[in-house]
């Protein structure tokens, strides 16, 4: 496994890569490579202080041969790049785009070698100014990851240098690049700000990337012991189709339930949940169960008032 870091003039990636455009916007950085060994291809970030990152695939990273960069649709300044997994025989990655003000992305990467090329994974209910880190299994060496590349010193230092790029340094990361069978993966989307938590698996990296928002069972909440019995989408016909919302009404409460308590009645319209707007079923559903059954969660009406409702758990009965 290599992933080592360089400080050198990007310009002399620049000048061997296949495709330079927007070349006079790199400036000096780091480098971090990423491959199965040192021979053949594989990924390159290119970190230039405050102006963000690029990714390049090369044939060839000893040499940095036939570099091509991949271009971002949500790529602003400052947008940073970070692999969570890459696969050591095909390459193939996930790789998060952390996008200031907006937050992050995840992405499947593919095909270092010929046409590296990354897109976008669709995330079900992502948070708006989503962090996503990888929760687990975060395999270690020991349990058969790469190990660091040769000359990578286990403080850190040392890391085999690159013709032209200067001296290795920064040593490596040996929790990347891993086995295919480990590119499987669960992954939370939190909140920069303090909030409910999205928990998705994700798999199938070497064939059809994907990721599905799962619900711990400790976090789930029926709607019964909510007491929210029908709900409803407010609909409306446009040119364009189908619109929903704003919000979901509420069409009748259990009675003696947690939502009647709370003054939930039928007809109410439930604006957002913990600051969420909401106007979708799903989605609503989704954002409730993420609450432990012992918080509050507080809840917002089209009409402007705030209501806290108080979830509590249903106990298995007693034999």
């Amino acid at each position: 496994m290599r992933k080592l870091v360089f400080a050198a003039a990007a310009a002399l990636l620049v000048a061997t890569a296949a495709q330079p455009a927007h070349a006079g916007l790199l400036k000096s950085g780091s480098f971090e490579v990423l491959s199965g060994d040192d021979k053949g291809g594989g990924w390159v970030i290119n970190h230039i202080p405050a102006l963000g990152d690029r990714l390049w695939g090369c044939a060839d990273v000893k040499t940095v041969q036939d570099c091509k960069q991949v271009y971002f649709e949500k790529w602003t300044p400052a947008t940073s790049l970070e692999f969570i997994h890459v696969t050591d025989s095909s390459m193939k990655g996930w790789l998060k785009l952390s996008v200031p003000v907006v937050g992050d992305y995840l992405l499947a990467c593919e095909d270092p070698k010929g046409e590296p090329r990354c897109t976008e994974v669709e995330l079900e209910l992502r948070p708006p100014l989503a962090g996503i880190d990888r929760v687990w299994p975060d395999y270690d060496c020991d349990k058969g990851c790469s190990q660091p590349a040769p000359g990578a010193s286990a403080g850190g230092g040392g890391g085999l240098p690159i013709p032209g790029l200067g001296k290795g340094g920064g040593g490596a990361k040996p929790n990347v690049v891993q086995a295919a069978r480990q590119g499987d993966m669960w992954m939370q989307a939190s909140l920069k700000l303090p909030g409910p938590v999205n928990l998705y698996a994700c798999r199938n990296l070497e064939s059809k990337p994907e990721c599905r928002l799962a619900l711990p069972d400790f976090l789930i909440i029926d709607r019964e012991a909510l007491g929210l019995k029908k709900l409803e989408e407010i609909e409306h016909e446009t040119s364009d189709g189908t619109e929903y919302g704003p919000g979901v009404r509420i069409v009748e409460v259990e009675p003696d339930s947690a939502a009647e308590k709370s003054k939930l009645r039928g007809g109410d319209v439930i604006k957002s949940v913990g600051g969420f707007p909401v106007n979708r079923i799903k989605h609503l559903d989704a954002l409730l169960a993420q609450y432990p059954a012992t918080y509050t969660i507080p809840i917002e009406l089209d009409n402007g008032d705030r209501v806290k409702l108080k979830v509590f758990r249903k106990r298995p009965k007693q034999k």
